[in-house]
């Protein structure tokens, strides 16, 4: 599970991975903030200043997300 907090981005096709893997739902959300604390320290902001580090998250394209397929005509 520490592999999926460190890659730079993760594909979960189909499956309701809170209901089916909780700890790997835990993973992927630990690396969308992993990514965070990187911008933010790029930008010079202290990882414990805990509102800024989220509000950089916040504004960023979130590498997780529910996708679904397009339904056609």
């Amino acid at each position: 599970m520490q592999q999926v907090e460190q890659c730079d981005a993760a594909l979960v096709i189909g499956e309701d991975i809170a209901a089916t893997a909780p700890r790997l739902a835990l993973s992927l959300r630990q690396l969308v903030r992993n990514r965070s604390f990187a911008l933010a320290a790029e930008q010079k902001i202290a990882p414990w200043q805990d509102a800024a580090v989220r509000g950089i998250g916040q504004s960023l394209r979130s590498p997780s997300g529910n996708w679904c397929p397009a339904t056609m005509p």
